[in-house]
């Protein structure tokens, strides 16, 4: 079975892209929701604790909020918080992994080549879209401005980076077809040997 990741910056539609994957059979791991469920994890939420301080929780919840206000824009508590999330993302897709059957699978996830997961992966797709149009769909998605949207975007690699490395490249600019796209892609995939 072949490990593939599907990845894009903020806003560039890759979970639009891995729903047509996943309509055509193929399984997908969410690794952004496995964060989340993570960071509910009583020995991650002593972490966090450690990290941020005792304000991180509320009745025992994880606050994303207040978590993304102190990371975005401070490199080092944002590599702090990659270092106690993303190994555990790691051990829930490996145990994921075992699960699954089909020809491959896809580990949709935003920031694949930044964290150097790409490695435990078979190959990459990336899925590109213009900056202002990334910009604008995160405004309206999210609720947020544009300086809060370029924050978040510094945190990722440009997509001019990620191009060079990724093995495939999905095209989500509102203009060019999604789904044709998708299926000669997942075509390719299926006759991998």
């Amino acid at each position: 079975m072949f490990k593939i990741g599907l990845t894009g910056g903020i806003g560039s539609g890759k979970s639009t892209v891995a729903r047509i994957f996943q309509s055509l059979g193929v399984p997908i791991f969410n690794a952004d929701a496995a964060g989340r469920s993570i960071l509910e994890e009583a020995d991650t939420q002593m972490q966090l604790v450690n990290l941020f301080g005792p304000e991180v929780l509320l009745k025992g919840k994880t606050q994303r909020s207040h978590i993304a206000q102190r990371v975005f824009g401070n490199a080092n508590l944002l590599s702090e918080l990659n270092s106690i999330v993303h190994p555990k993302v790691g051990e829930v897709f490996r145990q994921w992994i075992n699960e699954q059957t089909t020809p491959y699978i896809l580990k949709e996830a935003a920031i694949i080549f930044e964290v150097g997961t790409e490695s435990s992966l078979d190959d990459v797709i990336l899925v590109s879209a213009p900056e202002e149009i990334r910009i604008r769909r995160v405004m309206e998605r999210d609720g947020v401005n544009r300086d809060q949207v370029e924050a978040r975007m510094r945190n990722q690699w440009p997509e001019e980076r990620k191009k060079e490395l990724a093995a495939h490249s999905i095209v989500n600019d509102g203009v060019t077809a999604l789904i044709p796209q998708v299926m000669k892609l997942h075509e390719i995939l299926n006759r991998r040997p």
